[in-house]
């Protein structure tokens, strides 16, 4: 099983998916940006049909893949779906040119927040036991999802 080294650790931290570990496991947390470099590098990758997981082996080819001609924008959508008397949001991941790939539910929430425990019931990507995934939103990209914008994020773009 691969390792994560301090400078796979210090390359994920700039690509923006950041690693803690506690008594309880491990939580990686994956901005926006994050995100494109995951999703880029799945996309390049012949899954033969099985479901890949999040392990130090992928978290390593993130850390260490050149971002590639055929790579594409991240879009993140919210849409507020209307539950009794209130509404939640749902996210949907997608790269750009390609179907939504990942839905994401708020869990009953009905603002999109900061932290959001994600992938647990990913269809694209599974989590080793022990291991949380968390989305890191900041206020001013969870405003924007919640008026209806469309977050965007490429090699270039600045955090914000």
């Amino acid at each position: 099983m691969a390792t994560l080294s301090s400078k796979d650790i210090g390359q994920l931290n700039l690509r923006g998916i950041e690693q803690r570990q506690d008594a309880y496991g491990t939580q990686y947390y994956f901005s926006p940006s994050g995100l494109y470099w995951l999703f880029n590098t799945l996309y390049g990758r012949n899954s033969k049909g099985r479901k890949p997981r999040l392990t130090n082996e992928l978290l390593k080819a993130v850390a260490n893949t050149p971002v590639g001609k055929d790579w594409r924008t991240l879009r993140i959508k919210a849409s507020e779906l209307p539950v009794y008397t209130d509404s939640v949001f749902q996210l949907a991941f997608y790269l750009n040119g390609t179907p939504p790939r990942m839905l994401q539910n708020t869990d009953h929430l009905t603002r999109v927040v900061g932290d959001i425990r994600f992938l647990d019931r990913s269809n694209i990507l599974g989590v080793v036991e022990g291991t949380e995934v968390i989305l890191k939103l900041t206020e001013h990209e969870c405003e924007c999802l919640m008026q209806g914008e469309l977050l965007e994020r490429n090699a270039d773009s600045k955090p914000w």
